[in-house]
């Protein structure tokens, strides 16, 4: 039976996560433009705006997750639809900051709440641009061989890094052999990088399974992607992800 302080603590994880989502949705808009240049110079200091007309979005109407469903998915200033992508990025951190709150000790949430933004991060990024800004994957880097040091999470800093060469070798070394066989790049340059962030995650012996869910959840996302918006090049980060939080729901 949950006590008052469970229940205390999913409400503050919950808006926590809605919060940070919404600077998470902002930031993955921002950030990849103004690497691209496609950002104007003027929108990098100003308030959270209308990417359609320009308008200064008003107080309430940066509420995460209500504001998109009270507004019905439309900007109010010029009734330009809004993107799914931020309800989604604000639903998803939040859930995942619950999820992460009940599943992990009190000591672990300086390392699993971090590395959940900065995981969201690569793959609402990626999934647009096809890139992973080098920043992200330093610091993601620097996270968990930090924390696997600091607090032994996710694991013991030798076993840790271990994990994530191997996971880094196997996913290189499998795309070179794709690479000759196929005559064309079948990998993003930071793929292998994030598959070493995510391998560090696991012992040596499961990386294999994290490998195989990997292959699987990118032709999931091939399939879906292909029939429903017409793309048949697609990034690998989310599915190296996603077979991430599979392996962990089974190893964990």
């Amino acid at each position: 039976m949950a006590t008052h302080t469970d229940i205390f603590l999913i409400v503050v994880l919950i808006i926590a996560g809605l919060v940070i989502g919404s600077f998470l949705g902002m930031l993955s808009y921002r950030w990849p433009r103004a690497i691209f240049g496609t950002l104007p110079v003027t929108s990098s200091a100003k308030r959270s705006y209308c990417p359609e007309c320009g308008s200064t979005l008003r107080f309430q109407y940066l509420f995460p997750v209500l504001s998109y469903i009270f507004c019905r998915g439309s900007a109010t200033c010029c009734g330009a639809k809004i993107s799914p992508r931020y309800f989604f990025i604000e639903l998803s951190t939040s859930v995942s900051f619950v999820i992460a709150g009940l599943l992990t000790p009190y000591s672990h949430y300086l390392y699993w709440l971090p590395i959940i933004c900065l995981l969201i991060l690569m793959v609402t990024i990626d999934l647009e641009f096809l890139i992973v800004p080098n920043l992200l994957l330093i610091l993601s880097i620097m996270w968990v061989s930090t924390m696997s040091v600091a607090l032994e999470t996710p694991q013991p800093a030798v076993s840790a890094i271990t994990s994530g060469i191997i996971g880094f070798m196997l996913l290189k070394g499998s795309a070179l052999m794709a690479n000759k066989l196929s005559g064309k790049n079948t990998l993003g340059l930071a793929d292998p990088y994030v598959m070493a962030i995510a391998s560090a995650h696991f012992t040596y012996e499961q990386i294999p399974y994290l490998l195989l869910g990997t292959s699987l959840w990118g032709i999931c996302l091939y399939v879906f992607f292909a029939s429903f918006f017409g793309k048949t090049r697609i990034p690998l980060v989310p599915a190296i992800i996603l077979s991430q939080l599979s392996c962990m729901m089974v190893f964990y």
